[in-house]
């Protein structure tokens, strides 16, 4: 399944939410994403069914195919959009499916919380 992502903010005085379309879309790899939380510097947190924490990562406008990356605003190429897992060590690729099925079940993210003053990220699993 695939998820639109939508720009927000707030104004920090009125609590007010703005919302902005945007181009990104996320593929959620077959995993339900339970919960989502944001923080005050724009990082995006998932909990997935699946016991792990993801991030959103992604571009900001000045990003580009022709900049690399680089914030250098050479044109107006795709904004790029990716999923990162905090809960899987890169080994993890290298194991084969049949192994990964023998380990111990995870249990699901169900809650999530940032505090942006201490600047920590609290899960809560099933």
């Amino acid at each position: 399944a695939a998820a639109s992502a939508a720009g927000a903010g707030t104004d920090g005085l009125s609590g007010t939410l703005t919302l902005r379309p945007t181009s990104f879309t996320l593929s959620s790899d077959n995993v339900t994403m339970i919960k989502i939380c944001g923080a005050n510097s724009g990082r995006i947190f998932m909990g997935g069914s699946d016991g792990s924490l993801y991030e959103v990562v992604y571009g900001n406008e000045e990003e580009s195919v022709l900049g690399f990356g680089l914030g250098l605003g050479l044109g107006a190429g795709p904004r790029k959009c990716r999923k990162l897992n905090h809960s899987a060590s890169p080994l993890s690729a290298l194991v084969p499916g049949f192994l990964k099925q023998l380990a111990p079940e995870t249990k699901a993210i169900v809650d999530l919380a940032v505090d942006d003053l201490r600047q920590g990220l609290y899960t809560l699993s099933e």
